[in-house]
C-alpha cells in the first residue's frame, strides 16, 4: 500500500518537476547571452527542454489516463526511453567535454543548470528502478501466497490427498527424493 502511496506522489511530483525543469530551461535560454566556446550548451539546453517538454505530455496523457494510445504502440516507450537516455549522454557529453573545458566558468548558469538536470535524472532512474523493485517483490510475494491458498483449499475440498514436496539435493547424488507430510516426513 506504501509502494501506491509513493508512486502517486512521486508521479504528481514529477508532473510539477518536468514542467518546472522545461521552464527553466527556456528561460535560461532567452536569458543567458554567452555560450562556452569548447560546448555548445546552448543547444544542450534546448536538448534538456525538448526532453522535459516531452516527458511533461506523458505524464499528463497518464494523469488524465490517456495512456491507451501508447499501450497500442510499445515499441514507441522503448524508443522513448533510449531517447532519454541519448540525450542525458549527450548533455554529459558536451557538459563535461574533456579537460580543458572551462564552461563552468564562461556559462556558469547553463553549466550549472545542466549538472541539476543530470542529478535529477539519475535521482528519477533510482527511484524507479527502487519502485520497480518493490512492485516486483510484491507480485511475487502476492502470487506465491494465491498459490499457497489454492494449494489448501485443493487439499480440503479433497481429504485423501496429502501434499508433496520434491527437496533437490547437492552433490554428486543429485537425484530428487519425495518428502511426504506426515509422521515419517
Amino acid at each position: 500500500m506504501q509502494v501506491v502511496k509513493a508512486t502517486k506522489c512521486f508521479r504528481q511530483a514529477s508532473i510539477l518537476i518536468s514542467l518546472c525543469f522545461s521552464l527553466t530551461s527556456i528561460i535560461l535560454l532567452c536569458v543567458v547571452d554567452g555560450d562556452c566556446t569548447k560546448s555548445n550548451l546552448k543547444a544542450t539546453t534546448g536538448l534538456v527542454f525538448f526532453l522535459w517538454s516531452t516527458v511533461f505530455v506523458l505524464l499528463l496523457l497518464q494523469l488524465v489516463g490517456m495512456t491507451k494510445c501508447l499501450k497500442t504502440i510499445p515499441k514507441l516507450l522503448f524508443g522513448f526511453y533510449f531517447f532519454i537516455c541519448g540525450c542525458m549522454f549527450f548533455v554529459q557529453m558536451e557538459l563535461w567535454g574533456g579537460v580543458d573545458n572551462e564552461c563552468r566558468f564562461q556559462a556558469p548558469a547553463l553549466y550549472w543548470w545542466l549538472v541539476t538536470n543530470i542529478i535529477v535524472f539519475y535521482f528519477i532512474v533510482s527511484f524507479g528502478l527502487a519502485t520497480w523493485g518493490a512492485y516486483l517483490c510484491k507480485v511475487a510475494d502476492v502470487k506465491e501466497e494465491l498459490t499457497r491458498q489454492a494449494v489448501k483449499e485443493y487439499l480440503a475440498d479433497h481429504p485423501n490427498k496429502t501434499e508433496k514436496h520434491f527437496m533437490l539435493t547437492a552433490g554428486a547424488e543429485n537425484e530428487p527424493m519425495l518428502l511426504q507430510n506426515g509422521v515419517n516426513a
